[in-house]
This record gives structure tokens, sequence and C-alpha cells, in this order.
């Protein structure tokens, strides 16, 4: 079964460190987009005050975080069944190869 993640939304991913029966981190060694380190620094910068890194606690735990030009104009990461992207840019791509991989589990 596909799931998709967007901007900050991947940050739930490490929900399944604390599932029943967890081994750890399941995204561990996935690649995987979302918003970064830098943009969220910025914002702190902005308004104020500090926030958990979404980028750096994903890979902290594991994951391979993929950033640069492209995953900012709304490109995605499709790693497995994980489709990710860095911000509301890649909603379009995101829907379209999920409902893709949708398509292909019936």
């Amino acid at each position: 079964m596909p799931i998709a993640t967007v901007c900050h939304g991947p940050f739930a991913l490490l929900s399944t460190r604390s599932a029943p029966q967890s081994t750890g981190f399941a995204y561990k060694g996935y690649k995987i987009s979302s918003w970064s380190d830098a943009e969220e620094k910025l914002v702190e910068t902005l308004k104020g005050g500090e926030i958990t890194k979404t980028a750096g606690t994903l890979a902290e735990n594991g994951a391979i975080m993929v950033e640069g030009m492209a995953e900012k104009l709304g490109y995605i990461t499709v790693d497995r069944e994980l489709i990710s992207g860095g911000n509301p840019m890649a909603l379009n791509p995101l829907g379209e190869k999920f409902i893709e991989m949708m398509k292909q589990q019936s």
C-alpha cells in the first residue's frame, strides 16, 4: 500500500518507532524528501522560536534525505511504497503517483 507525505508530513513517519512490536524506525534507509532544516531555520529567524527539524531528525533516525534544486521545484521522491515531496509544489505529481500506485495494488 503506498504512503504519501509532503512538507513537514514525513515527521509523522517517526511514530513507527513507538508502534506496538516496533523494531525501530520503519523507514530507515529510505530516500525521503521533506521541508529542509535550512528552510525551518529561516522561518525561526523570521518568526522567532525554535522547532525540531524535520529533515535532520529523519536523517538522525536513518532516512536518506533528498535535497536540492529539483526537490525545491516540486519533484517527488519515490522509494518503495513511500512517495514524498518537500513542499506544496510537489502536491500534483505526488497525488498522480499515489493514484498510479494505488491502481497497481488492485
